[in-house]
């Protein structure tokens, strides 16, 4: 014969299960609600820190490039011209980089060379990261166009190629 169990048996073992669940859940809800509340205020005084400080760094950063560049645009070759320039503030390093390219091309039609210079300055220590410079024109023998590296050199050490600087170049321009 199979016995039956009764809810009204069973009634003291849930009511002792329920409150013994609300009493646990009473004491914890106080403790964590106060702890995610700490965590907030922490959260929102590190929001309200950083982008005014970032910014007022990126701001710096670019007044402090502008006037950089504007100082060695005289000291580029003559003849050539910057035809880009970027700027960025790296909040590890806490630095400001600038990086140009700039060109100049010698001789027409088929004999025009173009020498392209790229280089990455450190701006607050005025002195230049790293440089690539190529020449692109007309193979004298295959009569095909190419891009030679004349020369780079990156933290005082060489260059393998135009995709060596340039991954060189990102871990400073960007983060």
């Amino acid at each position: 014969m199979a016995s039956v169990i009764r809810f009204s048996q069973m009634r003291p073992l849930i009511i002792a299960l329920v409150v013994c669940l609300l009493s646990s859940c009473r004491s914890d809800p106080t403790s964590r609600i106060e702890r995610l509340e700490n965590d907030n205020k922490e959260l929102k005084k590190r929001l309200e820190d950083s982008p005014k400080d970032y910014s007022e760094a990126q701001l710096k950063c670019l007044n402090a490039s502008n006037l950089y560049l504007k100082d060695l645009v005289p000291a580029l070759e003559r003849g050539s011209r910057i035809l880009n320039a970027s700027n960025h503030y790296n909040r590890q390093l806490g630095k400001c980089f600038a990086f140009t390219e700039s060109r100049i091309r010698k001789g027409t039609g088929k004999k025009q060379v173009s020498n392209t210079v790229r280089r990455l300055y450190d701006v607050y220590d005025q002195v230049y990261i790293g440089s690539i410079e190529t020449k692109f024109g007309v193979n004298e023998k295959t009569h095909m166009y190419e891009t030679l590296v004349l020369g780079c050199s990156f933290d005082n050490r060489f260059c393998d190629s135009q995709e060596d600087f340039m991954k060189r170049t990102d871990r400073y321009m960007k983060e």
